[in-house]
């Protein structure tokens, strides 16, 4: 008859009492071990318990070779990792390739310093000595309209309604000593009548000529157009005759 291997409860702490303290410290690690790994094993594998039985098996196995490779000196103790194979692996995510289109910000324009010049136009002015008084002459070249975008003169003999006057006219030196600061007027066909009185001019040497260019809104369509042009009105400037100081021309309108 093959003997009695049934162990009691009773039994089992007679055993455990009959270790010296070193056995009873391993035996009693042995068990916490045991008792972590088989909660692992139900917390990551839940409801299979076939599978946590051996895992529990293997991991008695593993245990055991740790105490056996480590029966002499300090007790070492390794708890094996367990590892989940039911979790996804990271996926990359990839950098956002939405393009970004450049905002192209234009400069802030600049307005440009504003220069004003008179040149002498045609003449052949007298280099030799200078003798005599001057004599400044004005002629009326065209009368017209001015471009208030572009600032170009087109001539015309009528100008319509919306349409900036114009007269171009210029003023020669044809005496025989240089004429010095000299001015002009312009009496205007607006409404309310206007009487333009020029700054001072540069000097002019016998034979030197300049052109002007006046325009001017506010057109009377009610007058008669007439635009008169006076050099040197105030005559301040000493002349050899002053009968060709002033000239007329008329500018119609074309309702």
């Amino acid at each position: 008859m093959p003997p009695d291997t049934t162990s009691t409860p009773k039994d089992l702490r007679s055993r455990f009492e009959a270790l010296n303290e070193r056995e009873q410290a391993i035996a009693g690690t042995a068990v916490v071990i045991v008792l972590v790994v088989l909660l692992i094993a139900v917390w990551k594998l839940p409801g299979t318990v076939q599978k946590g039985s051996d895992f529990l098996a293997s991991a008695v196995v593993s245990l055991k070779s740790i105490f056996l490779e480590n029966n002499e000196g300090t007790v070492t103790t390794e708890t094996p990792t367990a590892t989940s194979t039911d979790e996804e692996p990271p996926t990359d995510v990839p950098p956002s390739t939405t393009p970004v289109t450049p905002v192209s910000i234009p400069p802030t324009p600049i307005a440009g310093e504003q220069t004003e010049h008179t040149y002498p136009t045609s003449g052949s002015a007298s280099t030799g000595t200078l003798s005599g008084l001057p004599n400044l002459i004005v002629v009326i070249r065209d009368v017209g309209f001015i471009d208030p975008s572009t600032n170009v003169f087109t001539a015309t003999s009528s100008i319509r309604s919306g349409q900036r006057a114009a007269v171009r006219f210029s003023v020669t030196n044809s005496g025989t000593n240089i004429s010095g600061k000299w001015s002009f007027s312009a009496a205007l066909p607006t409404y309310p009548a206007n009487t333009f009185i020029a700054e001072p001019q540069q000097a002019l040497r016998p034979g030197e000529r300049i052109e002007f260019t006046l325009g001017f809104d506010s057109f009377d369509t009610a007058s008669s157009g007439i635009v008169t042009i006076t050099v040197n009105p105030s005559r301040s400037v000493s002349e050899s005759s002053y009968d060709d100081n002033i000239l007329q021309a008329t500018i119609g309108f074309e309702p």
